[in-house]
This record gives structure tokens, C-alpha cells and sequence, in this order.
């Protein structure tokens, strides 16, 4: 589930929001596609995020929280 949550909330970001979690989350942006949709950006950052977190991705999800706190109320 926390798959799909994810998922939810990185496409709900603006694009200069969805860029500070990439900056903020400790992943390397060159492993992420360019000139692609946000989506499929999204599930990249979700695949790489469980090969380091597994599925909880309490990190990512606490990071993007932290980069729009609004959408916390919405989940």
C-alpha cells in the first residue's frame, strides 16, 4: 500500500516540488529518466527507494511530507 501512497503524492506535486524530493531524498538523480512524464519519474523513485528501504518507504514518504506538508492531511 504505502507503493500506491507513494505514488499518489509524488504525482500530485508540482514539478519544483517533486524536484526538492528528489534533491532532499537520498537517491541519484542520474539514475532517473530524462525528459520523461513526472509518472514515470515517480516510479522510479519508488523502485529505488524499496531496493534501499524496502516497502515501508518511510523516508520518502517523511521527505515528501516534509516538502508539502498539505498533502499529509490528504492521505
Amino acid at each position: 500500500m504505502s507503493k500506491e501512497i507513494a505514488l499518489n503524492l509524488l504525482q500530485d506535486l508540482l514539478p519544483g516540488q517533486f524536484q526538492e524530493v528528489i534533491f532532499r531524498y537520498p537517491i541519484n538523480e542520474a539514475q532517473l529518466s530524462q525528459n520523461v512524464p513526472q509518472t514515470t519519474r515517480a516510479i522510479e523513485v519508488i523502485q529505488l527507494a524499496i531496493q534501499t528501504e524496502g516497502e515501508s518507504l518511510l523516508k520518502l514518504l517523511n521527505t515528501i511530507y516534509r516538502v508539502a506538508p498539505h498533502l499529509r492531511r490528504s492521505n
